[in-house]
């Protein structure tokens, strides 16, 4: 939905190096990888999220191309949410159980969408 709508993705995660490349098998549509491991840095650091809009070419806070901000959705609160936005991201935190921004990934891309082709 996401790929359909022009919008690039990236994935930004506190991983070990033995995930790397299985990941990036499974995901090898994705525009950009920000591993941990590869960046020496973990989230909540500052570095990791503007290492990974580095490699996806954009910068937090800055309005993109298609008038969107950078945004960011994970299952951590702390590093996913508080985290991106103290660093010029919109962080959502998805919790499929109780509260949370979003409880999936498709009402999340779903809004995503909208907010590109919206007027």
């Amino acid at each position: 939905m996401l790929r359909e709508a022009g919008i690039r993705i990236a994935i930004c995660s506190n991983l070990a190096s033995v995930y790397g490349p299985p990941v990036q098998q499974l995901l090898p549509g994705l525009d950009a990888f920000g591993f941990s491991y590869q960046i020496g840095a973990t989230k909540p650091s500052p570095v990791m999220y503007m290492e990974t809009c580095k490699l996806l070419g954009v910068a937090p806070g800055e309005l993109l191309t298609t008038g969107e901000r950078v945004l960011m959705i994970g299952d951590s609160r702390p590093f996913d949410r508080d985290g991106a936005r103290a660093n010029g991201i919109s962080g959502f935190w998805i919790n499929r159980r109780d509260g949370g921004d979003f409880s999936n990934l498709v009402d999340f891309a779903e809004m995503v969408v909208a907010n590109v082709n919206a007027p």
